[in-house]
């Protein structure tokens, strides 16, 4: 018998971009806190996992801020400046509360996504910040699929200011010729830029 020949056509698969931003805890996502005062807060772990079977380049990092309780006084950015990383740009919007910060360009690498990432954070300048968490998504874009993870920032306000009391004393004498009475107002002011509820006030 004659040999006969056989073709194998070899199709490649495009997978997904992966990415984790604790890769010491489960899953993929990223809680942290910040505490009011404080510099800013990472919004992942400083070793946070990218990576990408089919891809050495990605077309967009973003970071998405989804409310901001304290307005403009809250805010994200990628935390480091790109050197002479030329064919990637950095971009700022907002849409009513939320806050979008991208990376975008033809040279935008994961090892430059990975470092711009590691180095984002959260800063809340509010001098009374809103208590609460803030939500944040990351998405990777390779041109084909994208990957997803989310950061959560638990904003703690601290207790920073001494209540405010302040007194006014009036003395007055009502005479009515035999007899003289003694009135004593006082008016008393009280407040708490930290507390609307007192839970005492004694005198």
């Amino acid at each position: 018998m004659a040999p006969t020949g056989a073709s194998i056509a070899v199709a490649s698969i495009n997978d997904f971009p992966e990415i984790d931003l604790d890769p010491a805890a489960p899953g993929v996502d990223y809680a942290t806190t910040f505490v009011e005062g404080s510099e800013s807060s990472r919004v992942c772990n400083e070793e946070v996992f990218l990576h990408d079977n089919d891809h050495l380049t990605w077309q967009t990092l973003t970071v998405t801020l989804h409310s901001r309780p304290d307005g403009s006084a809250e805010n994200i950015w990628f935390g480091m400046a790109l050197g002479n990383t030329s064919g990637v740009a950095l971009s700022t919007s907002s849409v009513g509360d939320e806050l979008q910060i991208v990376a975008a360009g033809t040279n935008l690498t994961i090892e430059t996504a990975r470092q711009l990432l590691s180095a984002t954070r959260y800063v809340n300048k509010a001098d009374e910040p809103v208590l609460g968490v803030r939500k944040l998504t990351v998405v990777v874009y390779d041109g084909f699929h994208s990957a997803s993870a989310k950061a959560t920032v638990d904003v703690t306000p601290i207790n920073d200011h001494a209540p405010i009391m302040s007194l006014q004393r009036t003395i007055m004498y009502l005479d009515d010729g035999p007899f003289t009475a003694v009135v004593d107002i006082t008016d008393v002011g009280i407040s708490d830029l930290d507390h609307k509820d007192r839970k005492s006030t004694r005198l």
